[in-house]
């Protein structure tokens, strides 16, 4: 810009009759002028191309945040997750690292998705199912019990109410009850309570007259065993011998 200020002054110089010296300069001038010109005119035109150039590559990376939005909706409603608010979220490119020593399954294609770590399964107490005593084989013509559980009380006939196979430690009473089949005089039942498979209570009543399609009952509380939470079973011996399908129960914490 100086140099040009510098050839205005010069050429109205030379209109007033300058020297050959003066049109000398006066001509170096004018070329440094034309180079500086084609200089600017060349730095202009490379700003325009880069603003361009950024222009059109933030349209390119705003359309591409918009399409993975709408695919990171799409996979969210197909797993059921609420996306009514996510409109109002920003993008972010984020690289998920999957816990230590846990399966990771990526949704998604490259530059984003979601990462899902495998879940980790808890199991209580009481989604463990207790395994069944196999059956045992009952003497139909001796002393028998049918229709065997256990329950927290019993009705005014003997008979269970409120069976349940699942008790928990606050529980003040439980029932293990069965139909009495040609019991006679003298019969003896053992009842026996497990505990994973180990007993962990036993005792034997005898009924001193005879008892044939009646409901009989024997009751244990806290006092005889803690209710400690876990898989339980009771069985049913007279004699050393099984005369009726064991029962098997969980007990939970509160």
């Amino acid at each position: 810009m100086r140099v040009l200020l510098t050839l205005m002054c010069l050429s109205l110089l030379c209109a007033c009759g300058g020297s050959p010296n003066q049109e000398a300069t006066l001509t170096l001038l004018n070329m440094t002028a034309e180079t500086e010109i084609a200089q600017v005119r060349q730095t202009a035109t490379l700003g325009a191309d880069r603003m361009r150039i950024t222009v059109e590559y933030l349209q390119t990376r705003a359309a591409f945040e918009e399409d993975r939005r709408d695919s990171i909706l799409s996979t969210l409603d197909v797993l059921g997750v609420d996306t009514s608010g996510v409109s109002l979220i920003t993008p972010v490119i984020l690289t998920a690292t999957p816990a230590p020593n846990q399966d990771s399954i990526t949704i998604g294609g490259s530059g984003g998705g979601i990462t899902r770590i495998a879940p980790t399964q808890l199991i209580r107490t009481a989604d463990i199912t207790p395994t069944p005593l196999p059956l045992p084989t009952i003497d139909l013509n001796a002393p028998n019990l049918t229709e065997t559980s256990v329950s927290i009380s019993v009705g005014g006939n003997d008979c269970a109410t409120g069976i349940t196979a699942q008790f928990n430690e606050t529980t003040p009473m439980i029932y293990a009850v069965g139909t009495a089949n040609n019991f006679v005089p003298g019969t003896t039942v053992t009842f026996n309570w497990l505990r994973e498979g180990a007993t962990v209570f036993s005792d034997s009543f005898t009924w001193d007259f005879a008892i044939d399609g009646r409901c009989i009952w024997y009751f244990v509380t806290s006092d005889e065993f803690v209710f400690t939470p876990g898989n339980y079973t009771v069985t049913f011996e007279s004699n050393g011998l099984p005369i009726g399908t064991p029962v098997t129960f969980t007990i939970t914490s509160p």
